[in-house]
């Protein structure tokens, strides 16, 4: 069985930059400090080579040598400020997340440091390797090939990812088929047939649907295309997942699939072009799955813009049982995602690459099984 190369962190310092150019540490630290004069352009560029290859990135106390652990993990996690969320203010997926890390750090005795607004919104993994810290949970989107580069000398686990995994990186996410089955199969059985999805920001293609399929709401303040947050993973997964649900029963209708620009901020008009164009169809949805909670409360209150009430008009759900799922009026039915789950098995496994552990590949890649619904009053029997 393959596995991987156990990778205990330690951080280049300026004394192996010096020692890979064949220079002095005097040398090395005059041209960090901007004195390119004090050598020779082939000398400044042997030590530009040298920075690049070992990922070197200064520090306060770079030029000291550091072979021990931090005993600190980093966290480069989305924050309400990322996704200007207006709809979970108390139990949402990213503060229930954030709450089982620090859980499982405090158990094993590791700090967590929180990388700032620049560094999560640059995507770029060099930063990692300053020496501040022995791995990093990640659940943003990041340059492929500098995480690829950064994993291969520290730890890196993604959180809720399954898409495109730079290699080396560990992952644990949800099993998005479960997550969908769960809802449709409640729909279904309600004698729901006309099921449309709206999705949040799509990686495209998606895998069983053609892009020219999907509606992609117009809204003003994005001249015309979604572009609030990138693409995601987690939302084309799901929508993935969707589309091969319906065309397994023979139900399939690219004109039930829309998408916004965001996960949450949706009222500003992205659901209610959404609804026109389906309540515009021959056939209308009588059902909808929402890609996340924040999406369907969007939606079920933008039915009062054309007039309609859920679940008498169209029964709605959602994915992730946040406190205001139950707020909603009418409640919100939803999947209800193991978020402490998904944080303490992406804790652990990034614990394993970080104390040396040959992990084998199999290993390195957990989707997680989704098992609960909660049904509340925003689904109904059709007809």
């Amino acid at each position: 069985m393959e596995a991987t190369m156990a990778r205990r962190f330690v951080k280049a310092t300026i004394n192996d930059v010096a020692e890979r150019a064949g220079v002095s540490i005097t040398t090395v630290s005059l041209y960090l400090r901007g004195r390119k004069s004090a050598c020779s352009l082939a000398t400044a560029e042997r030590i530009r080579e040298s920075i690049d290859a070992l990922q070197y990135v200064p520090h306060p106390s770079a030029g000291r040598a550091r072979d021990k652990a931090t005993r600190t993990i980093g966290l480069v996690l989305e924050s309400h400020d990322d996704i200007a969320d207006t709809f979970d203010g108390r139990q949402s997926y990213h503060e229930r997340l954030n709450r089982e890390l620090g859980r499982e750090a405090d158990a094993n005795s590791y700090g967590l440091l929180r990388y700032p607004r620049e560094i999560r919104r640059a995507g770029i993994a060099k930063f990692f390797l300053d020496g501040r810290v022995d791995g990093v949970l990640l659940d943003l989107d990041f340059d492929y090939s500098s995480l690829e580069q950064a994993a291969a000398i520290m730890p890196i686990v993604l959180v809720n990812r399954q898409l495109n995994i730079p290699k080396g990186c560990g992952a644990v996410c949800t099993n998005e088929d479960d997550t969908m089955r769960l809802a449709l199969d409640h729909l279904w059985q309600l004698g729901h047939r006309r099921i449309a999805h709206l999705a949040s920001p799509l990686i495209l293609p998606v895998e069983g649907v053609d892009a020219g399929e999907i509606a992609v709401a117009a809204s003003p303040s994005s001249g015309g295309h979604p572009a609030e947050e990138s693409p995601n993973d987690c939302g084309t997964r799901r929508c993935r997942a969707y589309a091969h649900y319906m065309r397994e029963r023979g139900v399939f209708d690219p004109a039930l699939i829309g998408t916004v620009g965001s996960w949450c901020d949706a009222l500003r008009g992205d659901t209610v072009s959404i609804l026109r164009r389906w309540f515009q169809l021959p056939q209308k949805p009588t059902a909808v799955v929402c890609a996340g909670d924040g999406l369907a409360i969007a939606l079920a209150q933008s039915l009062s813009v054309l007039g309609l009430l859920c679940p008498r008009d169209l029964s709605i759900t959602g994915v992730d049982n946040r406190t205001a799922a139950s707020e909603q009026i009418p409640p919100l039915t939803t999947v209800d995602v193991p978020v402490e789950t998904i944080g303490r098995e992406a804790m652990r496994l990034l614990m394993r690459l970080m104390t040396g552990e040959d992990v084998p590949a199999d290993q390195l890649k957990i989707a997680l099984p989704v098992n609960k619904l909660v049904v509340r009053a925003s689904t109904a029997v059709h007809g």
